[in-house]
């Protein structure tokens, strides 16, 4: 199943919403229509080897986190439904002003703490969703991995998708991250064709 989105996105729109991250909250955010150089440029920043990621609520306040253990949920479409909420949200941003997932003020809802630093850091060189510094195509649905599902508390999730006209997948790896309360599911690891993250 596609997911009913088609997105194009570049680095430079994904720099607009990490530029305003709270972390940064003192240097300035381009504005929607600066040149892809500048927004570019915002998120290549200096390596900031201080950078720390702004505390961040685990939910919007609304009751527990989502992906905390519950007996009444299956662990992997608990996974699912996260990997699934970190694309829509991106799809969500990209002509808003609502934040990315990515963004580190709300990142730590769905990734653990290396990956919300790293996101935090201006290393980011390819967007963190499809491994490249462009996208033009469609996502499928987030499914668990046929072989290993869960193994040993790892969870892994695949997202296929195409990106001009490139047929690809994202690999998400997923646990409880015991240093959070109630030990929510987030993601550690991502890998693309011949990188990963972090």
């Amino acid at each position: 199943m596609t997911m009913p989105y088609r997105l194009t996105t570049s680095m430079a729109a994904l720099a607009l919403g990490l530029a305003a991250s709270a972390c940064d909250a003192e240097a300035p955010r381009p504005a929607p229509d600066a040149a892809p150089d500048a927004a570019s440029a915002a998120l290549v920043a200096p390596n900031r080897q201080d950078a720390q990621p702004a505390a961040c609520p685990a939910t919007d306040g609304s009751g527990p986190d989502p992906y905390a253990p519950s007996p009444e949920r299956d662990p992997v479409s608990q996974a699912q439904d996260l990997v699934r909420e970190v694309y829509e949200r991106q799809f969500q941003s990209e002509n808003s002003s609502l934040p990315s997932a990515f963004d580190p003020s709300i990142a730590c809802r769905y990734f653990t703490d290396d990956i919300v630093r790293w996101l935090a850091s201006g290393e980011v060189d390819a967007h963190p969703l499809y491994g490249a510094q462009d996208f033009d195509g469609a996502v499928g649905d987030p499914t668990p991995d046929p072989d290993h599902p869960m193994l040993r508390g790892m969870i892994t999730i695949n997202v296929d998708f195409t990106n001009f006209g490139q047929p690809q997948r994202a690999v998400f790896h997923i646990r409880a991250d015991a240093d959070k309360p109630d030990a929510p599911l987030r993601i550690f690891r991502v890998e693309h064709d011949g990188w990963s993250y972090p």
